[in-house]
């Protein structure tokens, strides 16, 4: 199940979150009440940021020939990732 990043209910702007719900294990004591794994302990709101939708094709392409250089982590959004493969794979030739 993938959590989806929504706008905040307020419109405050550039503000994302995701809800989370948590199913306390089964014979957790918590407020009085023992859970069976299957109830519902509480949800709440979790910050998140955005991310576009990118393609696996492109993706998967990028990483087979040019990943040595680290273009499919700028592309996925991870340039300090991209930045590190790019110097490690410099540092190499």
């Amino acid at each position: 199940m993938t959590q989806e990043c929504e706008p905040a209910a307020d419109g405050t702007p550039d503000a994302f979150f995701t809800k989370s719900s948590c199913y306390p294990a089964e014979g957790v004591k918590c407020n009085g009440k023992i859970f069976d794994g299957r109830t519902l302990g509480f949800e709440r709101f979790t910050p998140c940021k955005p991310k576009g939708k990118k393609s696996f094709q492109t993706a998967l392409l990028l990483s087979i020939f040019l990943g040595m250089f680290g273009v499919d982590r700028f592309y996925l959004g991870y340039p300090a990732l991209a930045v590190h493969t790019l110097i490690s794979s410099l540092s190499l030739v």
